[in-house]
């Protein structure tokens, strides 16, 4: 069983005409169901909203085999973003949070979330930040069973906070929960804007990690540990958007991981490290091709390492 916990919200796609689609979205439930669409048990904690688009994330938990463990329905409404896309796909994102359902995931709601059968916990995005989501969250992780895997994304929404101190100081807490860290290139320079993507990393060790996994786009993936590195390429694609690429990719590896029988003590073997980044890279790929946080069903995969 794989846990994913966070947010759960609507993004507003917004192309060059101005025409606007909604699709489903937030990174912890982009990845929640890329994992359930992978054909692997998955758990997703998180606050949807009693109202029509909360309706709609729970209808569609439902269609890709995952189990919501929060059942208690938010009477505010469904949280927004709106993803503006560039030529190249690629999407610039303002939030509208206040008063929203997402981040009223409290202590209580996770209190009777079961953990028993969990070999993973996937967390990340604007669950990292937004109160009182996020103090729970922490809380909840640093009493996790020290055997079940926990990986943070960091998928940094700087535009979507004032107190920028505050939020960094945030991510370095879940930094110190976490065994895998996921962190983009705009990650780094968010959290050590004199660093190179390299010595954010080293960094980001230094602060609990056991593993960064450090994606660039289309360039190579960095895997980085404390007994070495090692860079795996990304399929060439023709992109239609990138929304939710980086959610899938986490999914992805830590589906791998997991069910191939890894854990917390394999992840200093850069050989499995290396074939888990692989299938991210794979299947982050497919959900750029396209529109929408769309991840692809394990039958689509050509192979599974």
């Amino acid at each position: 069983m794989i846990i994913v916990a966070g947010e759960a919200l609507v993004d507003l796609l917004i192309d060059g005409t101005t025409e606007v689609q909604a699709v489903l979205g937030g990174g912890p439930f982009n990845a929640a169901r890329t994992i359930g669409r992978l054909g692997h048990p998955t758990r997703f904690v998180g606050r949807l909203s009693s109202d029509r688009f909360g309706e709609a994330l729970a209808t569609a938990l439902v269609a890709d085999g995952i189990e919501h463990a929060v059942k208690d329905l938010a009477g505010e409404p469904t949280t927004l973003a709106s993803a503006e896309l560039n030529e190249q796909g690629a999407a610039a994102y303002r939030f509208y949070l206040g008063g929203t359902s997402a981040p009223k995931l409290t202590c209580e709601h996770l209190r009777s979330v079961y953990l028993g059968d969990a070999d993973a916990i996937h967390v990340g995005s604007l669950a990292l930040v937004l109160e009182p989501m996020a103090c729970a969250l922490l809380a909840w992780l640093r009493a996790a069973p020290a055997d079940v895997v926990v990986m943070v994304d960091l998928n940094c929404r700087p535009q979507a906070v004032i107190d920028h101190h505050r939020y960094r100081t945030n991510l370095y807490n879940f930094v110190g929960c976490a065994h895998v860290v996921k962190a983009s290139r705009e990650d780094i320079s968010f959290l050590y804007p004199q660093d190179t993507p390299e010595s954010g990393a080293a960094r980001l060790l230094t602060a609990g990690a056991h593993v960064v996994l450090l994606t660039d786009a289309d360039q190579p993936t960095r895997i980085v540990t404390p007994n070495g590195s090692r860079t795996v390429p990304v399929p060439a694609v023709t992109v239609v958007d990138t929304v939710g690429a980086g959610d899938s990719f986490g999914a992805a590896f830590l589906t791998w991981w997991v069910e191939t029988g890894r854990g917390v003590e394999e992840l200093g073997l850069l050989d499995d490290l290396e074939r888990a980044v692989a299938l991210g890279n794979d299947v982050s790929t497919i959900t750029c091709t396209r529109s929408g946080a769309n991840p692809p069903l394990r039958s689509e995969l050509t192979h599974w390492p």
